[in-house]
């Protein structure tokens, strides 16, 4: 009995070993057929199934990933959400992804970008609608930079901004201040209006929009939970949506009131070059009224946070460097004296200033990967062979701090842009992008840019309160400074009261100014 009862003992480790070996030949098996399917796909820090690299993206997400490339080099691949993405961080790869093989790698994954409801350039894919759509807005925007009454618009701004600073003296958190005055002014170059701090509809509007951008940093959010349903699901879709299309219903308003009185004459604003282009037939048919309406409020409400956040990033760099802050003030002194402020006319004549603003664009990066990118098609990529559907991350951080390009890459220095005294803007300078996905809005950024920097800086001096930390933190695919706070003093070129009455809000052609329709009319 004995005898039998070791022979079954046996007889089953013999079973549990041959089970144990198919299995680790199974496994074997598994991985070979794995590695051989993948092998000429960029590789990357393993990942558990089902989870993803999440602690990448935990904190300081733009600085880890730009490490990994020391490691796996300048193309590389993590997991995000539930596909994996690949990382793209060299000038070459840019370059190729973004423009040699534009309509291949330019198109959106929907998981990581589904819900918002920027549709008609942020998240269509490429095709002819999406080209006209984009050249139409590309081209419109830059005409209008050159309309005397925007500039004078904004200027006007720069100056109330200065006077409610100065009546504040100890600022808190400069950027909160900084998004809805940039929201009412890209509205102002889409839709001619220009709204007061306490207008009722710009309230409803820039909390629609501020739902919106919440929305983008839930989707950054969904990218660092290692759960296998995404974090989002909380969100409320039916608020956003309702909401998203009453915005666009009082945009359709708005629209409807400039064909009520349209001269092709008089083009002030998007919606004038719009009724333009439709008049001429410049679009062969294509867009809808829809379409366009889609693409006024994606405009609005996708601009004003990048664009807060660079000005946010030079106050708090000529703030820690007061050295820097002196030596503009100097040159803006020396080209308009104490009698006059800062036109767009004196940009050619204020290069540290202007290299002030492009430094900071480079060291502060606020689009860090700009958004997600995707293939459309397989296709052969910088030696890899990226299948349909891989999400792309082009880490434009990396490219403007990769010292083969950059000089102390990590230093804040503005003359890194300036050759004999002249600006010098190299290749590996992509702050907007490039290609297909490159900003259609760089223009108008660029004016709003140098009017808020040189008219603050002429007017105030800024001091830091305190400690501040230079890293910045990531708010959705936003890279912001943390809140920091400022002493502001004027400087001896406010000889006019600019703290006085600025008078009414300035007004264009636009015969719709004089808005009398509510959110409120729109929801009856």
């Amino acid at each position: 009995m004995k005898i039998m009862t070791m022979a079954v003992i046996q007889h089953s480790n013999l079973q549990t070993e041959n089970i144990l070996l198919l299995l680790l030949v199974f496994i074997l098996s598994c991985v070979y057929l794995w590695k051989r399917s993948v092998s000429s796909f960029p590789e990357g820090p393993w990942s558990i199934p089902f989870t993803k690299n999440q602690k990448l993206l935990h904190a300081r997400p733009h600085i880890r990933l730009t490490q990994l490339r020391d490691v796996y080099g300048e193309i590389f691949s993590v997991k995000l959400g539930r596909q994996r993405a690949v990382v793209v961080s060299s000038f070459e790869g840019l370059n190729e992804g973004l423009v040699k093989k534009a309509f291949t790698l330019s198109g959106r994954p929907g998981s990581l970008l589904s819900g918002v409801f920027n549709k008609e350039l942020l998240q269509s894919n490429p095709s002819l609608d999406f080209k006209i759509k984009r050249d139409f807005a590309l081209k419109s925007l830059n005409s209008l930079c050159y309309k005397p009454h925007i500039e004078e618009t904004m200027k006007a701004e720069t100056e109330k901004l200065a006077s409610f600073l100065l009546s504040q003296r100890n600022v808190p958190h400069i950027q909160a201040i900084l998004e809805p005055i940039f929201l009412r002014l890209i509205m102002f170059v889409v839709n001619g209006k220009l709204y007061s701090n306490d207008d009722a509809n710009f309230h409803e509007i820039w909390k629609t929009f501020q739902i919106n951008s919440q929305l983008l940093v839930s989707k950054w959010e969904d990218l660092k939970s290692i759960s296998l349903f995404q974090s989002s699901v909380s969100y409320n879709f039916f608020q956003i949506r309702e909401r998203s299309e009453i915005q666009m219903a009082y945009q359709r308003d708005i629209v409807n009131r400039h064909k009520d009185c349209f001269n092709p004459n008089i083009v002030s604003d998007l919606v004038d070059c719009s009724l333009v282009m439709l008049e001429l037939n410049e679009d062969s048919g294509v867009l809808s009224q829809e379409d366009l309406d889609g693409i006024f409020v994606e405009l609005c409400s996708s601009g004003n946070q990048p664009i807060s956040a660079t000005l946010a990033w030079l106050i708090l760099y000529v703030s820690y460097f007061p050295d820097v802050q002196d030596k503009i003030y100097q040159e803006l002194t020396s080209v308009m004296g104490i009698e006059r402020s800062p036109r767009m006319s004196d940009q050619p004549h204020l290069p540290y200033t202007c290299a002030v603003i492009l430094e900071t664009q480079r060291l502060a990066t606020v689009l860090p990967f700009m958004y997600p990118h995707m293939a459309t098609e397989d296709t052969q990529f910088m030696g890899y062979k990226i299948p349909k559907d891989t999400a792309m991350l082009f880490n434009v951080w990396s490219l403007h701090h990769d010292a083969k390009h950059w000089k102390h890459p990590m230093k804040f220095d503005p003359d890194r842009f300036l050759e004999d005294g002249d600006l010098r803007i190299p290749d590996q300078y992509l702050p907007f992008g490039d290609g297909l996905r490159s900003c259609p809005g760089e223009g108008i950024s660029d004016i709003l840019l140098f009017l808020f920097s040189t008219n603050l800086l002429y007017y105030l001096r800024f001091d830091l309160q305190g400690k501040v930390d230079l890293e910045g933190e990531m708010m959705g695919y936003v890279l912001a400074p943390k809140p920091f706070s400022l002493t502001v003093t004027p400087r001896e070129t406010v000889v006019i009261d600019i703290a006085a009455e600025l008078g009414e809000t300035l007004e264009t052609s636009v015969c719709m100014i004089e808005d009398d329709v509510s959110f409120d009319d729109v929801l009856d």
